[in-house]
């Protein structure tokens, strides 16, 4: 056995070959698995510095088509043959469907649409066609959208009129938005509030409902001027004007109505009625009522109805 370790032929001897057998078959792949380590570092390395330098040549070049033409002339070429593919297959506007129509016409739409039937579909820029619809006054919004096949569909949101506005010796008609919808046709709107007045166009939408709320009162209003773009006096059709609060405008209409029903305020020899301070009724006589009254005083005849 002593000889046979010595020879080299025992059991450790095998092990040892066998281990320096298995080394020597994996010293190739190590080399392989290191060579490929390094090719892909050089790889990565290259597409740093190369992918961006591609990219950029690319925007050069891209930039350089673009002025002189050429990049734009093959949009325009492209773009005519899908409209000339469109025409073949049918994907050609027959129909625009409008919706949310209420004072505007079919006709006043398809006008701004501007779309003769037959044109190709992918054609249609939708952008402008919305912009050109809203540039209607009565539009409060426009939604436009194409409906493959052949359909174009147009749905309008109409605005509300609430007041006529006047502003330097013109009229027109406002929505709640302080808007201008119209300036024709206004004898339409004669039920409508007259607002007069800068500012007056934004703030009218706060003030028309609290006039509508007293009936008696409203029907024989003239105008709401705006003082100051912050209160309102109200003229009523006999030309007399009362002064409204900055702020309490609704408690200040109903302590008139009730003045009126229970007194008839607005049928007296009076100009002006304030009522800017809750707690305080301050009138201010008309000047023929003051002469007459000077003139019975003088007389020593008590008179007047105020």
């Amino acid at each position: 056995m002593k000889a046979e370790r010595d020879l080299g032929f025992g059991p450790r001897s095998r092990t040892s070959s066998a281990r320096a057998s298995r080394e020597a078959e994996a010293a190739p792949r190590r080399g392989e698995r290191e060579a490929t380590l390094v090719r892909r570092r050089r790889v990565q390395k290259v597409r740093r510095i190369a992918v961006p330098a591609v990219i950029g040549v690319i925007a050069c070049a891209a930039l350089i088509g673009w002025q002189s033409g050429a990049i734009a002339d093959m949009v325009g070429r492209v773009s005519k043959q899908i409209n000339t593919q469109a025409i073949k297959t049918g994907l050609v506007i027959d129909e625009v469907a409008v919706s949310g129509l209420q004072r505007l016409s079919r006709a006043d739409i398809l006008e701004a649409v501007a779309v003769p039937p037959g044109t190709p579909i992918f054609a249609v820029d939708i952008d402008e066609i919305r912009t050109r619809v809203a540039m209607i006054g009565w539009v409060k919004s426009v939604v436009v959208a194409r409906e493959l096949p052949n359909h174009l569909r147009v749905q309008i949101t109409e605005r509300k009129p609430i007041a006529i506005w006047q502003q330097q010796g013109l009229l027109a008609l406002i929505d709640d938005e302080g808007a201008v919808i119209t300036t024709a046709g206004l004898a339409e709107f004669a039920d409508l509030p007259q607002v007069v007045g800068v500012g007056a166009e934004r703030a009218a939408a706060r003030l028309a409902p609290i006039l509508r709320a007293e009936p008696d009162l409203y029907r024989h209003m003239q105008a709401a001027v705006r003082v100051a773009d912050r209160r309102w006096d109200v003229v009523f059709k006999n030309g007399v004007r009362v002064r409204l609060p900055d702020g309490g405008e609704a408690l200040a209409w109903r302590r008139l109505a009730q003045l009126q029903s229970q007194h008839r305020i607005l049928e007296r020899e009076i100009q002006i009625v304030d009522l800017r301070q809750p707690d305080r009724l301050i009138l201010r006589l008309t000047a023929e009522e003051v002469h007459r009254r000077k003139l019975e005083a003088a007389a020593g005849v008590k008179g007047g109805r105020v």
